[in-house]
């Protein structure tokens, strides 16, 4: 078998070879990641004041190596502090009916209107350029089919990849970011993931998203 060092005798094409590369350069990726957490490069403790206690609490519980199901309990928190059942939000969790490139999905609703949408996946899938395409493919799906059985006319979204998230908007003409880049071996780069909810900026645009969200349904900023 052909490995990264002997390309070049291969009898590869020009596009194999560059799938190659890139699937390489990924895993790289991943082992650093994993390597910064037992390192402790990348930490869940939350800087004071981001987020109410509660949200902290659940976050900070976050064990190193953390999958998907790690996830969910701090995510439905966060969830509940920007969108309360005290302004009329609800919101509903469940895990895909088949084998998905997410592991689980929140919709927040607000009159029985679904306003929101997050897909859930472990961070250090991140790294998986075939995982990214298809949580983004999925996401776009999923936006699509409650736009078809609801009367909203806007709907936002985000991916998240442990803490790590890309937002989206989209009406039923279009969605944003539009699919697809100048890179056709990377159609969902990484740096689409820029928003880490832990981060003090991250977490102002997060919040600032739900403000939007509000205003837009008549809702004073809480």
């Amino acid at each position: 078998m052909c490995t990264p060092k002997d390309l070049s005798v291969c009898n590869y094409t020009p596009y194999q070879t560059r799938r190659f590369r890139k699937k390489e350069k990924d895993l790289t990726a991943s082992k650093r990641a994993l390597v910064g957490w037992s390192e402790g490069e990348t930490s869940h403790l939350t800087p004071p004041g981001v987020w109410p206690a509660s949200v902290s609490k659940e976050f900070d519980n976050i064990p190193p190596h953390a999958q998907g199901p790690d996830f969910y309990a701090p995510y439905r928190e966060l969830l509940s502090s920007i969108f309360p059942a005290t302004s009329g939000f609800s919101i509903a969790g469940h895990r895909p009916l088949i084998l998905n490139f997410y592991v689980y999905v929140y919709e927040v609703y607000l009159t029985n209107q679904p306003i929101f949408i997050l897909l859930l996946n472990a961070e250090t899938m991140l790294f998986s350029t075939s995982t990214r395409e298809g949580v983004d493919s999925q996401l776009r799906q999923h936006m699509k089919d409650l736009f078809a059985k609801s009367s909203v006319s806007v709907l936002q979204g985000a991916c998240a990849f442990g803490r790590r998230l890309a937002f989206y908007c989209g009406d039923k003409s279009a969605i944003t970011p539009p699919v697809g880049t100048d890179d056709p071996l990377d159609t969902t780069p990484v740096d689409r993931w820029d928003c880490d909810v832990l981060n003090p900026d991250g977490a102002q645009r997060l919040k600032a998203l739900a403000t939007e969200i509000k205003m837009r349904h008549g809702i004073a900023y809480i």
